[in-house]
């Protein structure tokens, strides 16, 4: 495009611009509200008020940020303050900044003539850095012709085309040019390609495109690959080329990298790239990966790389890892880490496991931990044996808020069975008042007529006022038709105020036209 001193000047311009706004396809009764206020404001521009126009589009932009017409507007504000005669540092940084920001816009290529021109401007007036740029949005230009050829090249995909793209490559002093090149190079389905890529990966000067070429190294299915990424791993000085390598690994789930792999967690000290190491080695189902996070947890490491230890441990029934997260668990001194731990025992589904998990409930006064053991607890497969312990804990832990989450846990085993005789007695040996409330409340998950029938055992003995309101309140909960009675009765009946109060408003939650029969029964009885 020529370089035009005032970019796309002129009343010729406009007028095509205006032509274009003022097509069939957006005539004003079809035009939305941003659209007519975007017309509004072009007419300013038509007028050469700029002024006027900037303070248009500023209020344009403020008003319909969503609008399609954003960008448009973004680029009249810039065309505004270079008709103005605004500094011309502050003139290219706007256009500047558009492209930047709507680097699709149909208005990028204006854009960037304005920002040739500024910058020829300014480089004249003594200030040569803009020069700089407009050399490098020449570049750009040159390089994009390029790589449109080159795709070309690549649709040919034989042998000569390949030559062309290698030498290409060769030339080329772009680094964004060559990191397309090397994306070309992975469509090539030859030999001589990837020991293109495979020298890029190992001997470029350029970490960025080192790092490229790994990309391209992962997606391959040659056999050399992993002796490649090996080689990156020992031999590259960059870290963040190391850890892509690393990275490209996972997708291989090869045992043999596990020894380059355990002598990165071992040894390494930057924790990005131990952590890529580990979560490798997570996807390699091998016994040898488990001595190796073994040793990572008994490290002095970081919370971090030890739960990434943990979380490579997940899903590997290897019994001799749980004395280690036993220890972590009971001994460590970092909540999430320990509860991380309890989790992974959790998994293992064992009476070993169960064992353990059943130590931490007694041995810990940490009640995160306790519920963490409790939670992995209800994951175990023998459902009996979960009950026992849910019971155990529920009824004779001396702890009342552990003893208290033990019965919800509890509820969410029994409930499916719709059995409640564990759970009654809980209710009548508990010395928490916390844990029997919890049970009249769990009670409510239960099929409608046990869950009535449980609360009405306890309702007949109970007389601590604070729980039979609790089960009055629940009654109504279960919003079925055998409460119904109950509940009359006490509203009637009752010496407390509270309670009977408590029994109306379950009456109301059940709602059938029972609960509704037995409301007006009570409205009778107070007119008598």
């Amino acid at each position: 495009m020529k370089t035009r001193t005032g970019g796309i000047t002129g009343i010729i311009f406009l007028i095509m611009v205006s032509c274009w706004f003022l097509s069939p396809g957006l005539s004003a009764n079809n035009q939305a509200k941003d659209a007519k206020a975007y017309q509004m404001a072009y007419n300013l521009i038509l007028e050469e008020k700029w002024q006027e126009a900037a303070n248009a589009f500023n209020e344009f932009i403020r008003s319909y940020s969503g609008s399609a017409y954003v960008d448009d507007a973004r680029f009249w504000q810039c065309y505004c303050k270079e008709k103005m005669e605004h500094p011309l540092e502050g003139v290219f940084k706007c256009y500047q900044d558009f492209i930047k920001a709507y680097p699709t816009s149909r208005w990028v290529d204006d854009a960037t003539s304005h920002l040739i021109s500024i910058g020829h401007k300014l480089s004249k007036s003594g200030k040569p850095g803009y020069m700089d740029i407009v050399q490098s949005i020449y570049q750009d230009q040159e390089d994009d012709i390029k790589l449109a050829a080159l795709y070309a090249l690549e649709d040919l995909g034989d042998e000569q085309a390949l030559d062309r793209v290698l030498k290409f490559y060769d030339n080329s002093r772009s680094t964004r040019l060559r990191s397309k090149i090397i994306q070309v190079l992975e469509d090539f389905e030859s030999p001589r390609a990837f020991a293109k890529i495979k020298e890029i990966a190992l001997k470029d000067p350029d970490p960025k495109l080192r790092r490229k070429a790994i990309e391209v190294i992962e997606d391959s299915e040659n056999r050399e690959a992993i002796d490649v990424l090996k080689k990156i791993i020992k031999m590259d000085p960059d870290i963040k080329v190391k850890r892509a390598a690393v990275e490209a690994l996972e997708d291989f789930e090869a045992p043999d990298v596990i020894p380059i792999l355990s002598e990165i967690v071992l040894k390494e000290s930057d924790e990005e790239l131990v952590k890529a190491a580990l979560d490798t080695l997570e996807d390699i189902e091998s016994k040898e990966v488990i001595p190796v996070l073994q040793k990572v947890l008994k490290q002095p490491r970081s919370i971090k790389i030890k739960k990434a230890a943990l979380d490579a441990l997940e899903d590997r029934d290897d019994p001799s890892v749980l004395p280690i997260l036993r220890d972590i668990a009971l001994k460590g001194n970092d909540i999430e880490l320990q509860r991380a731990a309890i989790d992974v025992i959790g998994d293992f589904e064992s009476n070993e496991s169960l064992k353990v998990l059943k130590e931490i409930l007694k041995s810990t006064d940490i009640f995160q931990l306790q519920k963490a053991a409790l939670n992995a607890v209800e994951d175990h497969d023998n459902e009996e044996e979960v009950k026992k312990v849910f019971y155990d804990t529920a009824l004779n832990s001396p702890k009342e808020k552990l003893a208290k989450a033990a019965v919800y846990f509890l509820v969410d085993i029994v409930e499916d069975d719709n059995d409640s005789r564990l759970l009654m007695e809980i209710y009548k040996k508990s010395r928490f008042l916390s844990v029997r409330k919890a049970v009249i409340y769990g009670l409510e998950d239960f099929d409608g007529p046990e869950a009535v029938k449980a609360l009405v055992q306890i309702l007949e003995s109970e007389k601590d006022l604070e729980l039979r309101r609790a089960v009055i309140n629940t009654l109504g909960d279960t919003e079925h038709d055998d409460a119904v009675p109950i509940l009359l009765d006490a509203a009637l009946k009752e010496k407390n105020m509270k309670i009977r109060k408590a029994a109306v408003s379950a009456l109301e939650d059940i709602g059938t036209p029972k609960a509704q029969a037995a409301l007006m029964k009570i409205i009778e009885k107070e007119k008598k």
